[in-house]
């Protein structure tokens, strides 16, 4: 069973939300942050609340550039969805439709409900020639937690 996807980005300033999620309805959901370092240009971090509703966070993501060190980003459809994911039992049972989790400064997974949605991040990481982009299954998913320390 396909559980996500996984790569590499390059570990530079860009805008690596913007082009993960292209294509992809981002305004539909309310999105947390936590456990992140992402910094934009000057040192500022780049999300200063722990909520974002779509609209919101799509304007972050693309009218900056950024470096992401380490983000634990969640998606839900509504406000009162939100709940503590520990791991991905934790992520079938709720009513969290994604999550991304990025590590030391490269390294990308993004559990997905909607196999819609994960092939079209399938896509984007291809054609911003990401590195090592490979799915996650049930067989090779190593993942015991999902922090992104």
């Amino acid at each position: 069973m396909i559980r996500g996807i996984r790569f590499k980005i390059p570990n530079k300033y860009f805008h690596p939300f913007e082009e993960m999620m292209l294509n992809i309805n981002i305004e539909k959901y309310i999105w947390t942050i936590a456990d992140n370092q992402v910094f934009k240009k000057g040192g500022e971090f780049l999300f200063t609340e722990d909520t974002y509703w779509g609209i919101d966070f799509k304007k972050i993501i693309i009218h900056n550039i950024y470096y992401v060190v380490f983000a634990n980003i969640k998606a839900f459809f509504n406000k009162n969805d939100i709940s503590e994911i520990k791991d991905f039992h934790d992520f079938m049972q709720s009513k969290c439709q994604m999550v991304i989790i990025c590590c030391d400064a490269e390294f990308v997974e993004i559990y997905c409900k909607s196999f819609d949605d994960l092939e079209i991040i399938r896509r984007n990481a291809l054609e911003h020639d990401y590195q090592d982009v490979e799915e996650i299954t049930s067989e090779n998913d190593q993942r015991i937690d999902f922090s992104a320390f």
